[in-house]
């Protein structure tokens, strides 16, 4: 097996090529870029900017150090339920889930919140069981970060980052969305594999013998009261509709028939709550919800040694039909 931590993967030059596509097409996408006075760039998809599904689109693949391919599809649930749906395809999925794109807690510098992910983790290296998990570092002159919050961030939030990065603030690259736009829809549901492997490592399994992995969730409508009265959100969406493979090659020991039903909502104390229910629960704090709770509706596990699939779980298409009408 190759390991994933071998060679420097250049997760931020990748992503710098994803956010100068978004600069180049910026009208198209419905992005507004701007260049604070420090000279950090800062990409608005959904703040101010209109944003879009394919601005998304390339959020998420930024956020996953360009290891990924991220598509958004129609897709027929029941003969009466058409969804759109995201689907991810992860090469090096310790790398691009695991240090890339799983957040940091949430960050303030001064008014200013917000959850924040994607490359420039690595050169901050937090959090730091990430890092002790995969064993992965680079060098790079420049980060990009997608800040999930409803401001734009000012100088004072870039220069924070880029001193914690240890770069220039002309070489930082922010691309910025609210939670509750189109684009920021997308890229949370393009996090469908991201907590699965994380609670795997929980769980004791050495994620780094994953050699890849894909999964799906359906894309939640926005509005603008999300987050706030009941309804349904893109982490229900994860919860009750989200599936996930994973192509694993288990050393001795390893238990995948159990580890693969650990994974699932089914098995969760979250089953049968709404995310509002569970976030009140939580006092309206995301950084206050347990994620070792955080589930999807199914999960599979292909054994790459023996030739075995693992399987659990189902969709919940009841739960979301509820929470939508």
């Amino acid at each position: 097996m190759i390991r994933q931590t071998e060679t420097s993967l250049d997760v931020n030059s990748n992503s710098l090529e994803i956010v100068n596509e978004m600069i180049r097409n910026s009208r198209k996408l419905g992005l507004a870029v701007t260049k604070l006075a420090n000279g950090t760039t800062v990409v608005d998809a959904g703040i101010k900017a209109h944003g879009g599904l394919r601005a998304g689109l390339l959020v998420a693949k930024a956020s996953l150090g360009g290891l990924a391919e991220v598509t958004l599809s129609a897709v027929s649930y029941s003969i009466d339920t058409v969804l759109p749906r995201v689907n991810v395809v992860a090469d090096f999925p310790a790398i691009s889930l695991l240090v890339c794109q799983q957040p940091f807690p949430t960050i303030e510098v001064g008014s200013y919140t917000a959850i924040v992910s994607g490359p420039g983790k690595v050169l901050v290296g937090k959090p730091e069981e990430y890092f002790k998990i995969t064993g992965y570092s680079e060098k790079s002159k420049v980060a990009v970060f997608v800040m999930q919050g409803k401001d734009l961030p000012d100088e004072k939030v870039s220069d924070h980052l880029a001193e914690e990065c240890g770069i220039k603030t002309r070489d930082l690259f922010l691309i910025a969305l609210p939670t509750n736009c189109v684009a920021n829809a997308v890229q949370v549901a393009a996090r469908v594999i991201e907590n699965p492997i994380w609670r795997l490592s929980y769980l004791g399994f050495d994620v780094n013998r994953i050699a890849c992995a894909l999964g799906s969730a359906p894309l939640s409508p926005t509005y603008s009261g999300m987050w706030k009265a009941p309804g349904i959100t893109p982490d229900d969406m994860i919860l009750y509709m989200g599936k996930v493979i994973f192509y694993a090659e288990p050393k001795k020991g390893d238990d995948l028939r159990s580890l693969v039903k650990e994974l699932v909502t089914a098995n969760s104390p979250l089953r049968g709550k709404s995310f509002h229910q569970i976030l009140t629960e939580a006092g309206g704090e995301f950084k206050r919800i347990d994620r070792r709770k955080y589930t999807v509706a199914q999960a599979a596990i292909f054994d790459t040694v023996h030739g075995k699939i693992y399987r659990a779980g189902s969709s919940h298409l009841d739960m979301i039909k509820k929470l939508a009408t």
